[in-house]
């Protein structure tokens, strides 16, 4: 299998073919902002520093007010922090739930480990559905008003908007730490992990776990069970630009794949999270996107991904290099098991920083 190259033949500069992967990403398969917004304002909804989780840690709603030309949109963060002294690494959780905790959130356990946790409820951001004048697509009509259709960037940006906006608030908090901001999510949310860390640089690391089709997969030699460009295209079209659509069945013809995605992340750190019943996603691709993004890493004298010839039998964990990856038994799930697994891995490379 023969993919595009990640480097230039002597890359002399890397934040220049960094920028030069992300472009062709948006360009081809997300479709960037057509601006951004004019001014961000904070506020705070609720607060709980006492008495949560037994006085361990302290909850707090707030409010990203986003200020555009055509008007105002706000979104809630909902905070989950650590009490005592110190700064604590975090995670923006791109979320399936506005609750805390619920069924992909184990929040007590998270605050116990020394995190804290940022959630955005995707739905809040923007309706996962195509774009219409119903009042829930939030942020996607300040987006798209008066952009040409095939212009428009899809959900999975608007969504990592959402992710940096969240970032921008947890830089204004007590208690997190600045320099180990994490963004993590499952699934479509995954996907939308990769893109955030990819666009923003203060992101520390990046985690997707099942994230599968352009997101940690690669398009190319994917197994005959796994979800193919056609297939996400033909029923979630309004994620991306609508001229990745085009390449359904044309795989071969892509001019990146999603080892770019990965590699625009270096030489920060990413790390890939897999269930090796979940076909769909197709784990074994999710893992040689890991191997053929290392090219990044390396090329910078740094170690990418650290990988066996021969995959081992689930579960394991691969967190030798840059690019983390693991693996589990089971099927399309956020568990428990693999939020433990990205605690593990960012507290291991929080203390040696690419």
């Amino acid at each position: 299998m023969l993919l595009p190259r990640l480097i230039t033949e002597s890359p002399k500069d890397w934040e220049t073919r960094r920028k030069e992967l992300v472009k062709t990403l948006l360009d081809e398969e997300y479709g960037a902002l057509p601006f951004r917004e004019k001014s961000l304002a904070f506020g705070k909804i609720s607060e709980e520093p006492s008495r949560y989780m037994g006085g361990s840690a302290s909850r707090t709603d707030h409010l990203v007010r986003a200020v555009f030309d055509g008007g105002e949109f706000s979104f809630p963060v909902r905070a989950v922090i650590p009490n005592g002294e110190g700064l604590h690494p975090f995670f923006i959780f791109l979320n399936f739930y506005p609750e805390i905790p619920n069924l992909y959130y184990p929040a007590e356990e998270l605050s116990d480990l020394g995190f804290g946790v940022l959630s955005v409820y995707y739905k809040d951001v923007t309706c996962d559905r195509a774009f219409d004048s119903s009042p829930d697509q939030g942020a996607a009509r300040f987006f798209y008003d008066g952009v040409p259709e095939d212009e428009r960037c899809g959900k999975l940006t608007i969504w990592a908007w959402a992710a940096s906006r969240a970032l921008d608030l947890a830089l204004t908090l007590p208690g997190l730490d600045p320099g180990r901001a994490a963004v993590i999510g499952h699934s479509r949310l995954g996907k939308t992990a990769l893109l955030a860390a990819a666009l923003d640089t203060r992101f520390f690391a990046a985690f997707s776990n099942d994230s599968g089709c352009s997101g940690a997969a690669l398009h190319r030699g994917k197994g005959d069970k796994a979800e193919s460009i056609e297939a996400i295209t033909r029923t979630f079209p309004y994620w991306f630009k609508k001229n990745f659509a085009s390449y359904a069945g044309r795989e071969e013809e892509l001019i990146f794949d999603q080892h770019w995605l990965l590699g625009a992340i270096c030489p920060r750190f990413v790390c890939v999270g897999s269930a090796a019943g979940d076909l769909w996603a197709d784990p074994d691709s999710e893992l040689n996107c890991c191997r053929a993004a290392s090219e990044a890493w390396e090329s910078l004298g740094l170690e990418g991904f650290d990988a066996p010839e021969s995959v081992p039998e689930a579960p394991f964990r691969l967190f030798g290099g840059g690019i983390g990856y693991y693996r589990r038994p089971g099927k399309h799930f956020f568990r428990r098991r693999d939020w433990l697994d990205a605690a593990a891995f960012m507290l291991e490379k929080s203390s040696r920083k690419n």
